[in-house]
Parts: C-alpha cells; structure tokens; sequence
C-alpha cells in the first residue's frame, strides 16, 4: 500500500512539473516569434524577461520532472510487481510513459551534448508531453478510437 501513495504521488509532482514545462516551452514559442514580428500585445511581457534566463529556467524545470518521472516509473515497477506478480505491465500507459521518458532524455542529453535549445528543444519536449499526457489520459482515446471498442 505504501508503493502505490508514493507512486501516485511521484506521478502526480512529476506530471505537474512537466506540464508546466510544457506551457513554458509555447510561452518561449510566443517569446521567440515576438522577438521576429513584433507583437505589440506580447512586446511588453516580452520586454520584463530575458529569453536565455526563462529557458535557463525551463531545463531546470524539465530536469527536475524528469527525475521524478524516473522515479514513477521505477515506483510503476515496484507497484506493478506487488499487485501483478509481473515486473512490467505492457499496456498503452507503460508504454507512452517510457516514449516520453526516452524524448525527455534524448532532450535533456542533446542540450548537454550538442546544445540544443529553442525550437528544437522545444518541439521534442512538446512531443515528449503528448506522450505524457497519452499515458496519463490516454485510456478513453486507445480504447475508444485506437481500438475501436466503446464501452458506453
């Protein structure tokens, strides 16, 4: 009982974390064609924060969720294997969750490694977030359209 308080709760920190993120990333979408175009609704917010200080931010963001969803994940195994007898469960959530878990990575190496950053970095970690959030909400939508099984 206690694995599945702290698995949930891992889950849930780790998922707020990279939600944020995600939301940060369109913000620096926004920042960055401001920056192009001009806006003049954008241009003052734009205008109160450095673009290199609020991408700073979002890797510190997006490092800390991902250790937490590291953390689910080995907790998801732990959990599975108490409830199951099974060490992993190869459904949609397992599966999803381990795609963003490798984009996050790949993210993450990639910005220590070669630098990533802006569009780049952003687009993988948007995708990395649809796969996070299929995971999470994607039951209804692999069983109703993936599967075509409704179950109303």
């Amino acid at each position: 009982m206690e694995y599945i308080t702290l698995h949930v709760n891992v889950a849930i920190l780790s998922y707020s974390f990279l939600t944020i993120g995600a939301i940060l990333s369109i913000f620096i979408l926004l920042f960055e064609k401001n920056l192009i175009t001009k806006n003049k609704i954008l241009s003052n917010l734009t205008n109160s924060f450095s673009l290199l200080s609020i991408e700073n931010f979002l890797f510190k963001i997006y490092w800390f969720g991902f250790i937490l969803l590291s953390l689910t994940l080995l907790s998801g195994i732990l959990f599975s294997n108490e409830i199951f007898g099974a060490t992993s469960i190869w459904n949609h959530k397992f599966i999803f969750s381990i795609l963003a878990w490798l984009a996050y990575a790949a993210m993450l190496l990639g910005r220590i490694k070669y630098g990533w950053r802006g569009k780049k970095a952003v687009f993988i970690s948007l995708i990395a977030f649809i796969f996070l959030f299929l995971a999470y909400f994607g039951t209804k939508f692999v069983l109703e359209i993936l599967l075509n099984n409704n179950l109303s």
